[in-house]
Formats: C-alpha cells, sequence, structure tokens
C-alpha cells in the first residue's frame, strides 16, 4: 500500500504475503476482514485507515467485512481469539456471563445435565452430588 493509501471499512492491510498487519509501512494491499476478525480504525501520520482485528476471547464474529464483533450468550464460550462461533457449555459446568472465554465446573451439591447452560442446578434435598463437574 502506498503511503496515504486507505482501506475501505470492513478490510484491512495486509503484506505481500496476504497476512493481516497493523502497521501501513509494511502493508502491500488491502483486503476484507474475514469471519473471526474485525475492521478496525488506525489513524498514522499518513491519515486514517483500517486493519482487521482478531476477535478477543468470549467473543465471535461470523461474517466477513464487520466493524466489531459479538459477545457470547450466556451457557456458551469462546476459548480463543479468532473465533466464528460460540462453543456450548458441557454438562457438568454452566456460565451466566456474557462474553465468557470458559464454563465453570458445577460445584459440589449441584449438577448440569443439559449442554449450554447458564446455571448449575442445586441438588434436591435428600440427594448429594460430591463431585464438581457433574
Amino acid at each position: 500500500v502506498p503511503l496515504g493509501t486507505k482501506c475501505p471499512k470492513g478490510w484491512g492491510l495486509i503484506d505481500p504475503a496476504e497476512a493481516y498487519v497493523s502497521v501501513r509501512s509494511v502493508a502491500s494491499s488491502c483486503a476484507r476482514c474475514m469471519p473471526g476478525r474485525f475492521s478496525q480504525t488506525l489513524v498514522d501520520g499518513e491519515g486514517e485507515t483500517y486493519i482487521c482485528v482478531a476477535c478477543a476471547k468470549g467473543e465471535i464474529q461470523p461474517s466477513p467485512s464487520q466493524s466489531s464483533c459479538l459477545q457470547c450468550q450466556a451457557g456458551t464460550f469462546a476459548n480463543s481469539e479468532g473465533q466464528t462461533v460460540c462453543s456450548s457449555c458441557p454438562p457438568g459446568s454452566a456460565t451466566a456471563a456474557l462474553g465468557s472465554s470458559t464454563c465453570e465446573l458445577c460445584p459440589a451439591g449441584s449438577a448440569q445435565p443439559v449442554r449450554g447452560s447458564s446455571a448449575c442446578d442445586v441438588c434436591e434435598r435428600g440427594s448429594f452430588q460430591r463431585e464438581e463437574g457433574a
């Protein structure tokens, strides 16, 4: 990218090997931001352009050329950067928080047999679960 070149919103700077870069000086052109990434404004000495940034843990972007990422909903998580879908919490775990990067194991005295749950269920009177993650 010649200095002063501006990538449009939804696109970002790339180098000659077509890898996303975050500085204009090593960029050779622009490319659409792929799913799992979003287009972020970069202001440098040459003006404004856009770079493609991987979504953070706990966030996803299933579509290309977007300007933000989406938080994972309760009962789901994204445990690495650049994800396109949130995973459901496995049975024996849950998360009530938005934007989770992990699920918490159900504590002793509770259980969750259902995948994608936002809370663990306390054991009914007369029953007990002594292990975590049930």
